[in-house]
Order: structure tokens, then C-alpha cells, then sequence
């Protein structure tokens, strides 16, 4: 049986990495804040997610995932960039334990305050740009074996930059191969697309291929990861980064993301720290997720925090994000 399974995983990295050879472009300057990670949890650990996936954030690295959890999650992560720009992101996943599958919707948003116009003069208009971006997601996700799962996700993407505006529809794919309780092995391809116009001129996604490997060690206190980046153009990046659980609801974790050039240098070092409280569902609750493997039918709620190092020029990045398990 698991020759069989890792055959049908293997046809699955094929066919993937062909649809990534037909659909990878030579420019990706349309809607790349889909290329900001969402969650404060994984921007910790380096951004290696794509071979781990056990919770909510599997809706952004690896769709495959999602089938993993057994309640249902939310999650909300604000971050705040450079120059007043701000992004927000918040998800929700369902869980269908009877159908080995799960639905979750996901949106992303980046935006600014107003910036001020000139005309071709320089003279300064009485009106603003406003500048704002948005992905809204829905995502299916289904255990085909104990072993493999696939995932999928659809995207509406929308850009507004002062006058001009574009849409567009994308799509995420993903698969998830578990040959052992304590290894995973996963690939998804993120953002394909046929492009964004804005202002007359169409310009390709920010598509990209992960490869990661997701190991657990002491009893799943210590979760580790390796991803392999490969975007529609650019260079190949790389993601390594893991957490440790202590006392039963502290997180520390660590890593680094980057390419092959960056290496030695503080530009894409990551640190985070987590915090994991539970709380005890009413009577009604708890009878309602009588099934549930939280722990005494209490609901979770994890508060996690990532300093992100992007080199001197821009500073370090902060990122807070808040998940509910319930």
C-alpha cells in the first residue's frame, strides 16, 4: 500500500512541477503582497511551513494541509511595515472529520493612508491616492489516503493605486505525503494565474513552488522544517526555522529565509515566541465536540509574536498574530 501511495505522491510532484514550468513568467510585480507571509507562528520559524501544515496556516503555504485539523480555527495577524503600510490577514478553517476534509476561507490586505498627488508639474493636488490591495481565498482540502492529502485554493485579487485599479482570479495546489506519524513531505504552488491589468498593462503573479520536509522530535515538543522556494522568476530561496514547546503553552522559535546570496548575513534571520492558553467550553460546547481532541473540551488560543530581519535599509518587521482552536 505505501508503494502504491508514494508512486501517486511522486506522479503528483511531476505533474505539479510541470504546471509550474508552463505557467512560471518573467515578471512578478502584480499583487506581490501575496507574497507577505501571514502568520507570526511560521514567519518565526523561517517560513518553513510547507511540510508541516497541522493547523489554520496551511490555508497560505500548503492548502494540502488544512485537512489536518480536528476543530475549528481562526487566526488574525496585523503587521506593520515601513512608511504607515500596514497588512492584515484572517482566516477560518472547518473541519469535516466524516469526509477526511476541510473548507476554510482566508483575506489578505495590504494597504496605506492616503499619499499625496502631484500632477506633471509637481503641483500638488487638492485630492489623494489611496492605495490598497486584497486577496479573498476559499479553500478545499481532502485526505484521499491515511497517508496523502491535496488542497486547493481560489483566489479573487483585487489592486487599487490611486486612479487605477485591476482584478483577477488565482489559484493555489498542494499536496501533503505523511509516510510517518513524525514526518511530513509536502508541495504546493502558490498563485497561478494569467495576471493582473492596471492601467493598461497586465503583469504576472507572484508564482511560486515550495518543497518542505516537516519533522517532529520529542514528542512533538521540537517541530522542525525545510522549504525550498522557487519562484516564477527570481532566485531560488530557502527556509529553515523550527519551534520548541515548553512547560505545555510556551513557544520558542527560530530560523532563517533567504537566498543562496544572502547567506552570512543577518537579512533574513527570524526570531518568535508563542503563548498557548486554555480555556473550558461550556456544558453545550463540550458536548458538541465530544469528539474533539482538545485537551479536557477546552477551547485554545494561541498568541504568537516574529521579529523579521530584512537588512539595514528597511529594520526589522513585526509581526502579531492571534488563533482560536475551538
Amino acid at each position: 500500500m505505501k508503494a502504491n501511495c508514494t508512486k501517486l505522491f511522486l506522479t503528483a510532484v511531476l505533474l505539479l512541477l510541470y504546471v509550474t514550468a508552463l505557467s512560471a513568467g518573467t515578471s512578478t510585480t502584480a499583487a506581490t503582497f501575496l507574497k507577505i507571509e501571514p502568520s507570526a507562528r511560521v514567519a518565526g520559524m523561517g517560513g518553513a511551513f510547507a511540510g508541516i501544515t497541522d493547523d489554520i496556516n496551511a490555508l497560505y503555504y500548503n492548502p494540502s494541509g488544512l485537512c489536518s485539523i480536528q476543530n475549528t480555527e481562526f487566526t488574525a495577524t496585523y503587521t506593520q511595515w515601513i512608511v504607515n503600510i500596514m497588512s492584515g490577514y484572517v482566516g477560518v478553517g472547518f473541519p469535516y472529520p466524516k469526509m477526511n476534509a476541510a473548507a476554510g476561507v482566508s483575506i489578505t490586505y495590504l494597504g496605506t493612508e492616503d499619499i499625496e498627488a502631484r500632477d506633471d508639474s509637481g503641483v500638488l493636488q487638492t485630492s489623494k491616492n489611496l492605495v490598497n490591495n486584497s486577496a479573498t481565498a476559499v479553500c478545499i482540502s481532502h485526505r484521499l489516503l491515511p497517508i496523502l492529502s491535496w488542497g486547493t485554493n481560489i483566489k479573487y485579487i483585487t489592486q487599487k493605486l490611486g486612479a487605477y485599479s485591476g482584478d483577477g482570479i488565482a489559484a493555489d495546489f498542494g499536496v501533503l505525503f505523511n509516510p510517518f506519524e513524525s514526518l511530513g513531505v509536502g508541495l504546493s504552488i502558490l498563485n497561478i494565474g494569467t495576471g493582473i491589468k492596471v492601467a493598461g498593462i497586465t503583469n504576472d503573479l507572484p508564482m511560486s513552488t515550495r518543497i518542505g520536509v516537516g519533522y517532529r522530535m520529542l514528542k512533538n515538543a521540537l517541530v522542525m522544517g525545510f522549504d525550498i522556494e522557487l519562484p516564477g522568476s527570481g532566485d531560488m530561496a530557502f527556509h529553515l526555522g523550527g519551534e520548541y514547546l515548553f512547560a505545555e503553552k510556551f513557544y520558542i522559535r527560530a530560523g532563517y529565509g533567504g537566498t543562496a546570496k544572502d547567506a552570512g548575513e543577518l537579512k533574513g534571520l527570524t526570531a518568535g515566541l508563542g503563548f498557548k492558553t486554555l480555556m473550558k467550553l461550556p456544558a453545550e460546547k463540550r458536548q458538541r465536540y465530544s469528539q474533539s481532541s482538545l485537551k479536557n473540551k477546552e477551547a485554545e488560543t494561541n498568541v504568537d509574536y516574529a521579529l523579521v530581519t530584512y537588512g539595514s535599509e528597511f529594520g526589522p518587521i513585526h509581526r502579531v498574530s492571534v488563533t482560536v482552536k475551538f
